[in-house]
Order: structure tokens, then C-alpha cells, then sequence
């Protein structure tokens, strides 16, 4: 089996939409498979899985299914991977994927105002290859970097606003939700490079969806990043935990053996049939874990949205 197929994942299923539904702005369709593109902001709102949570409870009949391909170190500019590893656009048609959520502008920041006209043509000419493979897109604004000031990152956010009003795709702005909260205090942990403190993210997902769902403002968030109402929390740890299977699945340690350049290896494999490979054979085993973290989320996330209502 070549190893682009192990990525080939799962049933697409009916696309009805909803335009009636909570969080119907974001154009979700029934058994959406999101794909999320990004850098490291995109990896730590992956781990903490706030974003993910907060979306799926308001699509609960839906059956969301998020597939995250980001890496660290990815930009609009280039997403290198290892050896043989598929390209982005191999990887989104692989996962099945309806919907492309993209995730840039934190770490092009960092080139200042000089790198600006670059990244707002690399992002148009990633939106409209995006855009080839998943005609619904959605875009983030980029997270401020914990250690740097706000203003440094505020025209990278606004170059991904004007991509949204001219591409007429759906915006999260991240960006202005966190700078509504209050500053940083000083020594605030970091999830991923600087990604703010799970805490934080999650009071920025929030505040970033108050604005159309105002019960949003009733949850409360613990020190730990945790929610404080224990269906909502149930939801983002089992949001957490299909990530977890996933991330394992899709980036396995040591890909080399798995389809780079050390597949012909001996320790490879099997030492009773040299023309077997089991490395492939074992990467089956995260399939039904991720089938049925997903099932997890979607009765998790029909409970959480019952009890949500009933309040």
C-alpha cells in the first residue's frame, strides 16, 4: 500500500446546509471535513482544542470532522516537508476534505512591514489554490505574538481581512478578539513558540464568536485552559483527544520507514517476508481510534448544545 493512500480518510457523506444553524455565517455544511492550514498557532489551537469545541457545538447535528495539516514553521511562503511526505494539496484531497480553514500571518509578521506585499500576494495565490481543491474556504485573522507588540501584527491581520471582503470568504478575526481582552501579564506561559497560554486562547475563541452568540459569554474559562462548565470541557477533551490520534496518524515520528527514504531498510520490513512492509499495516490502527473520537464529539457535542439551550 503506498503510504499517500493511509491518508485517504473516511466517508464524506450527505452535504446538506443549514443556513438556520447557530453558526450559520460560517457557511458549515452536514459531515464537513474541515482541513486547518497553518503554522504553529494553528498546532497549539489544535492541542488545546478550543476552536475546534467551540465550532462543533454550534453545528451539533452536523457531524464536523476537523483534520489538522498544520506544522510548525509553515507560511503562506512554503510548507517543506520531509522526503516523500505529500504536498498540501495532496493532503487535503486525501483527508476528504470540503472545507480549507487557513491559518497565516503570526510568523510573516516577524519580517515587519517590509515583508507585507509579499505575503498579501502569497496568501491570494494560496487562497485560490485552496479554493481549487475546497471551493468553501474560512479564514483566521493571525494571533498577536506573546512577547511582541500587538501593532507589529495588526496590517498582517488586516491583509488577511482584505483577502476575506475581496474573496467573499467567512472571517474568525482572532486578532481583534485579543486585543479586546486585557494585556498579557507578565511570565504568561506559551503553548507553541508564542501561541498565548491555553487560558488565554480560550477566552479569545470565545470573545472572537460572542459577538453573533452572546450565551458564549456565560462560559468561563479555569487557569489551566479548561472549561468551567463540565459538558463544555467534555467536549474539548474529547476534541483533544481524537487531535492526539490524529497528529500521530498523519505525522508519524518516523515517517522515513514509512514512505521517505528508508522504506527499502531491513527493520522495515518483516523479517519473515521482505516483500512485506507492517509499518503501513500498523498506521491502520489509528482508523477506527479517529472514527470513533469523532463519534465521541458528535454525541458530546449534541449533549452539550441540549443542556446549553435548556439553560
Amino acid at each position: 500500500m503506498k503510504p499517500v493512500i493511509l491518508l485517504i480518510l473516511f466517508s464524506i457523506g450527505l452535504r446538506a446546509s443549514d443556513p438556520g444553524a447557530p453558526m450559520g455565517h460560517l457557511g458549515l455544511r452536514t459531515n464537513d471535513v474541515i482541513a486547518v492550514v497553518g503554522g504553529g498557532s494553528s498546532v497549539a489551537l489544535a492541542r488545546t482544542g478550543h476552536l475546534e469545541t467551540v465550532i462543533t457545538a454550534g453545528h451539533p447535528g452536523h457531524r464536523l470532522r476537523f483534520r489538522t495539516l498544520a506544522w510548525e514553521g509553515d507560511t503562506v511562503f512554503g510548507q517543506p516537508r520531509e522526503i516523500n511526505y505529500p504536498a498540501l494539496p495532496n493532503q487535503i484531497r486525501d483527508c476528504g476534505a470540503t472545507v480549507t480553514l487557513i491559518d497565516f500571518g503570526q510568523s510573516e509578521s516577524f519580517r515587519g512591514t517590509a515583508g507585507l506585499d509579499a505575503f498579501r500576494s502569497s496568501l491570494h495565490r494560496l487562497v485560490e489554490e485552496l479554493r481549487s481543491l475546497t471551493p468553501r474556504l474560512l479564514l483566521l485573522t493571525p494571533l498577536p505574538p506573546v512577547g511582541s507588540s500587538p501593532a507589529s501584527t495588526e496590517p498582517y491581520a488586516e491583509a488577511v481581512r482584505a483577502e476575506s471582503a475581496a474573496s467573499g470568504i467567512p472571517l474568525l478575526d482572532l486578532h481583534r478578539a485579543a486585543l479586546e481582552l486585557p494585556a498579557v501579564a507578565p511570565g504568561d506561559g506559551h503553548v507553541e513558540g508564542r501561541v498565548p497560554s491555553p487560558e488565554r486562547l480560550g477566552r479569545i475563541i470565545l470573545r472572537a464568536f460572542s459577538g453573533r452568540e452572546p450565551g458564549l459569554r456565560r462560559l468561563g474559562i479555569r487557569a489551566d485552559g479548561s472549561f468551567a462548565d463540565a459538558d463544555w470541557e467534555a467536549l474539548r477533551q474529547a476534541v483533544q483527544d481524537r487531535n492526539r490520534h490524529w497528529k500521530r496518524f498523519v505525522r508519524p515520528t518516523n515517517w522515513a520507514f514509512l514512505g521517505g527514504d528508508r522504506t527499502e531498510q531491513p527493520s522495515s520490513r518483516d523479517h519473515r517476508d521482505p516483500s512485506v512492509r507492517w509499518f503501513p499495516e500498523e498506521m491502520k490502527q489509528y482508523f477506527p481510534l479517529i472514527e470513533a473520537a469523532d463519534r465521541e464529539i458528535q454525541a458530546r457535542a449534541a449533549a452539550t448544545a441540549a443542556n446549553w439551550t435548556a439553560r
